[in-house]
């Protein structure tokens, strides 16, 4: 097995090219990375085991994980309860819509888009700008949420997926 490590405390941000994306992708609650208790940077194990079906290819691919970045940002936008979270981002959201549709492909298990970017950065360092207490996080997952309730995806992969947010979500708590 490889391991891929998006960035670490001491890196500047950047993926370490240990190794390539596969298809073979596979996640499970003992693999770290998208079930980590409590990620600073998001790590994930690569094999060459035979393919089985990621997250990514299971919500749908591309075309699903773009829209499910473009609904958060929708309901970003549209809710009254998600105001405060909304107040974080400038007024263009088209470059926050991007860098989450390509961080989540990577995070899914898809095509690691965000990781090859020169301006990537650690996920930890990218949020430790803003304020980021109970009520963002709530904020986010209101969002994120509300966008996974319009994706055709399995009870189990939505369980795997809401585990998976809220421990993100809570290690990204700085207040």
């Amino acid at each position: 097995k490889e391991r891929l490590a998006f960035g670490n405390p001491g890196s500047l941000g950047h993926a370490i090219p240990e190794a390539r994306h596969t298809p073979a992708l596979r996640l499970s609650l003992s693999t770290p990375g998208l079930l980590a208790p409590l990620p600073v940077c998001i790590v994930a194990t690569m094999s060459a085991e035979p393919a089985r079906t990621t997250p990514y290819d299971q919500i749908g691919g591309e075309a699903a994980v773009q829209q499910l970045a473009n609904r958060f940002y929708d309901f970003m936008e549209e809710l009254p309860e998600a105001a405060e979270l909304r107040a974080m981002h400038g007024p263009d959201l088209g470059p926050m819509r991007e860098k989450l549709f390509q961080f989540m492909s990577g995070w899914l298990g898809g095509p690691p888009l965000y990781f090859q970017r020169p301006d990537a950065k650690c996920f930890g360092s990218a949020h430790r700008p803003f304020p980021i207490d109970a009520a963002a996080r709530d904020q986010w997952m209101l969002c994120i949420t509300r966008a996974l309730d319009e994706m055709p995806i399995s009870v189990e992969l939505r369980a795997l997926l809401d585990l998976s947010l809220k421990r993100t979500t809570e290690a990204l708590r700085n207040r």
